[in-house]
């Protein structure tokens, strides 16, 4: 096949070629490579070529680091994780800054390269609108999504207080979802939440759809997509300190539960690792702590956990900063440690396990934000594909 460049000469190469080529360009190279030429812009928006280039990143994965500045904008910071880091290095990150028309407050969640936003919008009749926003960071594209089905709508108004939302991925059909919890009932003194609703994006005009779910329970902040589940941890209501790992499908649309059992009822910090779910014991971690369990979940189905005990060697971690948060799993052997707020000079440590060392990396270009808390989101991915309008 016959591929025209940009100067409108003939260039004997094959679209598949062309789409490898340019699969290896980072995401704001192919922005730019849209407005060569119609034909560009034709292969450039092509779903195999989006699959190609997410199938490339995805083993690269990202560090992402979200801020929220005193305009109610918010800056995402990304690069690459190094490759066998050397302590005391260092690397610079690539800033975005993203100014919407409504005030954003709050960062759900990412997926895929996406990540969502909550905000609020005032009416002209002064009313005030609990919102949700797409935004994909490699491509600076936003999309407003529409509200929950009427009918479930939440009792009060009081800043999502009595609402969750959730996003992930459905690798099987290829499509972005939303999964939305409301409060429409109440146990005793105690609200409950009862109400599921979820959002497909990408597939014309979108409809919330109501999910069943057997067991009202009360969603935790937070949560993790893997490979088309969404898991977070449930408590049976507010004033119970009782939880369970609530696994949402995103294929099936179905809910499901796993119950943590005896020591596993202080596992609650969910990560990815290795592409199973992965629960730690605490999310915070200090100089004087000397280890670690981690719970992996082997099988869905069955239900089944195996026990993992990390061994942080002294006197290494002992001159660790203290406080700090776990960031992520980079493949089977590097935990990612953040501390809980951007500090000059700030680091980055991993803790590698076979290894059994730890790694100090200084991360520059954040200053700006010195004493602000961290977001941050360990395996972001690139992801070129183009947010259509509903």
């Amino acid at each position: 096949m016959t591929f025209v460049n940009g100067r409108g000469n003939s260039l004997p190469i094959s679209i598949e070629l062309v789409m490898e080529i340019f699969s290896r360009l980072p995401a704001k190279s192919i922005a730019r490579c849209r407005c060569v030429s119609k034909l560009w812009n034709a292969v450039l928006r092509r779903p195999d070529f989006t699959e190609l280039y997410l199938t490339r990143s995805s083993p690269r994965p990202q560090l992402l680091f979200i801020f929220r500045d005193k305009e109610y904008a918010f800056v995402f910071f990304s690069t690459q994780h190094p490759q066998n880091p050397v302590n005391n290095s260092s690397f610079a990150v690539a800033a975005s800054r993203f100014t919407p028309s409504l005030r954003l407050y709050d960062f759900v969640g990412a997926s895929n390269g996406f990540v969502l936003l909550r905000g609020v919008k005032t009416t002209a009749n002064h009313k005030v609108l609990l919102l949700s926003l797409l935004f994909n960071p490699s491509t600076g594209q936003s999309l407003l999504l529409p509200e929950g089905k009427p009918e479930v709508k939440p009792k009060c108004n009081m800043l999502g207080l009595n609402m969750v939302k959730f996003m992930g991925y459905d690798p099987v059909k290829k499509q972005f979802k939303v999964l939305f919890i409301t409060m429409s009932g109440a146990n005793g003194d105690y609200e409950r939440y009862d109400a599921f609703q979820v959002l497909t994006l990408g597939i014309g005009k979108p409809s919330w759809r109501i999910v069943e779910c057997c067991l009202p329970h009360v969603p935790r902040p937070g949560g993790i997509c893997i490979d088309g589940v969404f898991y977070y941890i449930g408590n049976v209501d507010r004033s119970s300190v009782q939880c369970f790992v609530v696994c949402f499908d995103f294929t099936s649309d179905k809910l499901s539960f796993l119950n943590l059992i005896g020591p596993m009822q202080d596992a609650t910090t969910l990560i990815n690792y290795s592409g199973k779910l992965g629960s730690l014991m605490s999310k915070y971690f200090y100089g004087r702590d000397t280890s670690f369990d981690l719970w992996v979940l082997q099988d869905l189905e069955k239900k089944e956990w195996s026990k993992h005990v990390f061994v942080l060697h002294p006197p290494v971690w002992q001159h660790v900063v203290k406080g700090l948060r776990c960031f992520g799993v980079v493949g089977t052997t590097e935990f990612v440690f953040v501390p809980t707020f951007l500090c000059n000079p700030f680091y980055v440590f991993y803790y590698n396990v076979e290894k059994k060392t730890v790694v100090r990396v200084g991360v520059r270009g954040m200053q700006e934000f010195n004493g602000y808390p961290v977001d941050d989101f360990s395996n972001h991915v690139e992801n070129v594909e183009l947010i259509r309008a509903f």
